[in-house]
């Protein structure tokens, strides 16, 4: 997919490991600083998205002209079993382009082209059926690109604001109600964390056992979120998937083996109903510099046990765990088929203003 623009302008490519962590941030960090969701990286940062997210950094690529990097691609790849010829046929590699980008001195030139050529010959000789990727709808020279290769739309992803109930609700009176057996600092826990010295959970629980609305059944129920390391808790959260059409199924930096890997200041909880057992997962984090800005990151309850309020008394605990927050931000990453959205609608969520689109090319 070379063309004589980028032929003369002596583009090469090479694979991402040949630039150090810090390099490559910068790099995304520039070549996405004029779009409409700039995405700045620290060596940190992308360290963790290349582990959580499976990125294969001898599978991506930097794009260098006179040996200046100006273009980045940053390729995932994982392997599983062949669901489409009859199940266990055969395991196959699945593509995911996390990024496709171009500094801006360097747009037009038909780097990112070759770029995309360069992923894709790579996605066929690994045998990948598919490449998939998520743009956002608005930016349309992306889109331009990616069609004259022959991806198309796939699904919608959207995103939502969940506001803090502060008139009515459990919320309404949170400043005084206790939320657990002893005061909880802004922010996540360790999932470690012990009991206190009583034995007793020290996670928010809605409504208290102490309060006269946990005899009235028409109350909102109470549950209690308990931290879990990861991986242990992908049984609940396929279980809590289980139905799901394919285009609800959550999606690359959302799928188990993503939330297998979260790390801080990312926690995953599962939702506990007082004396019972676990009835659902959901999943939190916030921006390093602020901890008040909590982020919803999934949420997911199990089929037999919904329409019992517990998915609206785990977001009513998740607001208690960041007392100064005003909102749950949902990254717009929920599929517009997914059960979660009439979820969060009925929470009084607002929908992001943009959406973004997953996009697919068969191979």
């Amino acid at each position: 997919m070379e063309d004589e623009s980028v032929t003369a302008l002596a583009v090469t490519l090479a694979p991402a490991t040949t630039i150090d962590l810090a390099a490559l941030a910068a790099l995304v960090t520039e070549a996405f600083s004029d779009s409409a969701a700039p995405w700045p990286l620290s060596a940190a940062t992308l360290a963790a998205m290349v582990a959580r997210d499976d990125i294969t950094l001898p599978s991506s690529h930097v794009a260098y002209l006179d040996s200046a990097p100006v273009g980045v691609a940053l390729v995932g790849v994982r392997y599983g079993r062949d669901t489409e010829d009859g199940a266990g046929a055969r395991v196959v590699a699945r593509t995911w382009l996390e990024a496709l980008g171009v500094v801006s001195a360097a747009r037009g030139s038909g780097v990112a082209r070759l770029l995309m050529g360069r992923v894709l010959d790579e996605a066929r000789a690994r045998g990948s059926r598919a490449v998939r990727l998520q743009v956002h709808e608005s930016n349309a020279p992306a889109r331009r690109l990616y069609e004259s290769v022959g991806f198309v739309d796939a699904r919608r992803l959207l995103g939502f604001t969940v506001p803090c109930n502060d008139t009515d609700g459990l919320l309404g009176a949170r400043a005084t109600r206790p939320l657990g057996a002893r005061p909880r600092r802004s922010g996540p826990p360790d999932a470690t964390a012990s009991a206190g010295a009583d034995g007793l959970d020290i996670l928010p629980t809605y409504p208290p056992p102490n309060d006269k609305g946990h005899h009235d059944q028409s109350a909102q129920p109470f549950v209690t979120l308990q931290p879990v390391v990861a991986p242990f808790a992908l049984p609940l959260v396929e279980a809590c998937l289980a139905g799901e059409l394919p285009e609800a199924r959550p999606t690359w930096q959302m799928e188990t083996s993503s939330l297998a890997r979260l790390a801080s200041p990312a926690q995953v909880y599962t939702v506990v109903p007082h004396s019972e057992r676990a009835v659902g997962y959901v999943a939190l984090t916030t921006t390093p510099d602020d901890t008040a800005a909590a982020t919803l990151l999934h949420l997911g309850i199990l089929p037999a046990s919904r329409r019992q309020g517990w998915g609206r008394s785990a977001v009513e605990a998740a607001f208690a765990l960041y007392p100064t927050a005003d909102s749950l931000t949902v990254p717009p990453l929920v599929p517009a088929s997914s059960t979660l959205v009439p979820f969060l609608n009925a929470c009084g969520a607002v929908r992001a203003p943009e959406e973004h689109v997953e996009m697919a090319l068969t191979l």
